[in-house]
């Protein structure tokens, strides 16, 4: 292994640390903007270094490795969840679930209660702001149905769920090809629950995004280790819970389609659809399509409407993202710059295989794509809640996880 594969894991070792910080700890004790770009920039460049092509190995040049079990990722894991759980409950018993702090968590205990019962779970909530359409898709409610059958605190489905997908991570491990040096990205993991326990409580006092994160650390995993059916049930459970999957799933088809088989492109697709198609369907969810298709436009229009400025613009000011670099009347302008990178950004990124396919890291393709989709999915968007940027976090975690498990792989 040459000094360059060695300086590049350190160099992704402290650019994940620097997104970790940036996320939560920065961005309350920095200025918001100064903490937008350093996290915009160095989300960029962990999904760049990856790229890089890897020097042959070298069997005169070689890293000690850290003198560790190859268990002590998913065990560094367990603890630092546990140690969490106390102050977590402390977390659940000072913030209350209430519709008027926020309202997703009550919107979808109703959802999984009617579920449970039988009854349409996207039938209009009249308990909630004197009537309120359920927008959430199959896999966003779903996890929660166990927290409604033993009637515990439904937050500890989120918590539980993230620990479970960075679990994921050395789930498919083998010993031929495992490295305790993979161990090191506890330390990003553990700053990051830190800030999510002591900096910013709202992921976990207030939101569902835990089962998001957990869906695309299950992804991170499938397309390291090339599992086949994990890839399937990831992206099917990613696509029935947010959207920001959608156009990269395209491009990892297309992917696989050109450049491994026919075959398995086709059978990704029909077994994934057919997975998300099943999750609609078992849900009702399925005659509601039009609800899910009209948020886009829902949320452009409910932020230009004058009066609502004030609502808005302290989560702009406050959070992540390049809102705050545009005035609010022109934040339709940064909406087409969303959408034209949505778009643009996986075509690139597949252009960008095609020409240099030779001389990339071919091995860290679809995690770089995906990386540097979410970073400018999320920073980009024209409401940028703070809980939604976590999940392009986590993955760097997992991305930093598995690049030193290639890296100083015993193999």
């Amino acid at each position: 292994m040459g000094r360059k594969t060695i300086t590049r894991s350190i160099t992704l070792f402290f650019l994940v640390l620097i997104e970790v910080f940036s996320h939560d700890i920065l961005l309350k004790y920095l200025h918001p903007k100064a903490a937008s770009w350093i996290y915009l920039i160095s989300g960029l460049l962990i999904g760049i270094i990856i790229l890089l092509p890897q020097e042959r190995r070298n069997t005169s040049l070689k890293l000690k490795t850290l003198n560790l079990p190859s268990y002590t990722y998913a065990l560094g894991v367990i603890i630092l969840f546990s140690i969490g759980a106390p102050y977590v409950a402390e977390i659940f018993k000072n913030h209350p679930i209430d519709y008027k702090i926020a309202d997703m968590l009550p919107i979808m205990d109703i959802m999984t209660g009617r579920f449970i019962t039988g009854e349409n779970p996207y039938h209009i909530i009249p308990e909630i702001w004197g009537g309120m359409q359920p927008i959430y898709l199959p896999a966003m409610w779903l996890p929660f149905i166990p927290s409604e059958l033993f009637d515990f605190d439904m937050r500890w489905v989120t918590y539980l769920m993230i620990g479970l997908g960075c679990l994921s991570l050395s789930a498919f491990s083998s010993k031929s090809n495992n490295s305790s040096n993979s161990a090191l990205a506890l330390i990003p993991l553990a700053v990051l629950v830190y800030s999510i326990i002591v900096v910013d409580v709202r992921l976990l006092a207030h939101s569902e995004e835990g089962i998001v994160i957990a869906y695309y650390l299950l992804l991170a995993a499938g397309l390291y280790y090339r599992s086949f059916n994990t890839i399937v049930i990831a992206l099917a459970l990613c696509m029935m819970s947010r959207y920001s999957l959608a156009i990269w799933a395209v491009m990892f088809v297309s992917y696989v389609y050109y450049y491994h088989t026919k075959s398995r492109a086709l059978r990704l697709t029909l077994y994934s659809a057919g997975l998300a198609l099943f999750l609609l369907v078992l849900t009702r969810g399925i005659l509601h399509i039009d609800v899910f298709m009209s948020l886009s436009g829902d949320y452009l229009r409910d932020i230009q409407l004058p009066e609502h400025k004030w609502k808005f613009m302290p989560t702009i000011n406050e959070s992540l993202g390049l809102a705050k670099f545009f005035r609010y009347q022109e934040l339709p302008i940064l909406h087409n710059i969303f959408f034209a990178f949505t778009l643009l950004t996986p075509l690139f990124c597949f252009i960008v295989y095609h020409k240099l396919r030779e001389k990339i890291n071919k091995r860290f393709f679809n995690l770089a794509s995906l990386k540097i989709c979410l970073v400018l999915f999320y920073n980009l968007l024209i409401l940028p809640v703070q809980y939604l940027f976590y999940t392009s976090t986590f993955l760097s975690i997992a991305i930093l996880y598995f690049y030193l498990k290639e890296e100083f792989s015993t193999e």
